[in-house]
């Protein structure tokens, strides 16, 4: 559930007018809850995807590896068993290399999902807390500089 502009807006300008009470903490409680509940259900979908990508990954591994030995087993020569051994290092090394790249990547966007709502909570709480500290700034009387002060001195004695 995300909050329109002009609600933030809203909600700024109404907290502006008055202290902040335990309903404001309330309400600031449970948009936080609801962003910790968005960034959860992003990382557990992730860490779905993470393990399903492992298995993938594991299973076809195990897969050629059994190909491999089998072939090392049928060789009838030492040329043929060191072409089957250099055959499964090479493939296992580019799997391996390939495989550690796509679970980076993908634990990278994980993390930036599962991140974003709490991201944007924070820029909400902080956008309000601006809207609040210029509200102050604008409800203090103007104090007048130096030289209006002496002015002020002066005409008065």
């Amino acid at each position: 559930m995300t909050d329109s502009p002009a609600r933030r807006r809203a909600s700024a300008e109404k907290a502006s007018d008055r202290p902040i009470g335990p309903a404001d903490m309330a309400e600031i409680g449970n948009r936080n809850y609801e962003a910790a509940q968005r960034a959860a259900a992003a990382y557990w979908d992730g860490a779905a995807k993470i393990y399903q990508e492992w298995a993938d990954f594991f299973s076809d591994r195990i897969r050629k590896d059994v190909e491999s030995a089998q072939a090392l087993m049928a060789s009838s020569s030492r040329e043929e068993a060191f072409h089957a051994q250099a055959d499964f290092f090479e493939t296992a090394i580019r799997d391996y290399a390939d495989g550690a790249s796509r679970f980076m990547n993908l634990t990278a966007d994980v993390a930036k999902d599962a991140m974003s709502p709490v991201g944007k909570r924070a820029e909400e709480l902080l956008q309000v807390i601006d809207n609040e500290t210029e509200a102050a700034k604008d409800a203090e009387p103007a104090k007048p500089d130096a030289q209006t002060a002496r002015n002020q001195t002066t005409r008065a004695a």
